[in-house]
């Protein structure tokens, strides 16, 4: 999931990966981390956490995603009644 600055949900920069078992999660937590799992390298990986004020900013925006999403359908609502019957 994409928590960029143009999504529904943003710390303006980051994400969230979900996944249904063990093994994909300790694959991804070794990617994250350099690729390191117990101060050994296990393979290749990369620096991609997100860092705590992402975070902190991700967390307290959770009460206004509900109003968020309205307003974009509201937003949605008018770009369809102003282009209602151009032809494209």
């Amino acid at each position: 999931m994409s928590f960029h600055a143009t999504k529904v949900y943003s710390t303006f920069e980051g994400g969230a990966i979900v996944c249904h078992d063990a093994a994909t999660k300790n694959r991804i937590d070794n990617l994250k981390n350099f690729g390191f799992t117990d101060g050994q390298v296990v393979t290749p990986g990369i620096n991609a956490k997100m860092n705590e004020v992402q975070a902190a900013m991700g967390l307290l925006q959770l009460k206004y995603v509900d109003e968020a999403i309205e307003k974009k359908k509201r937003i949605a609502e008018i770009y369809r009644d102003k282009l209602n019957g151009i032809d494209g």
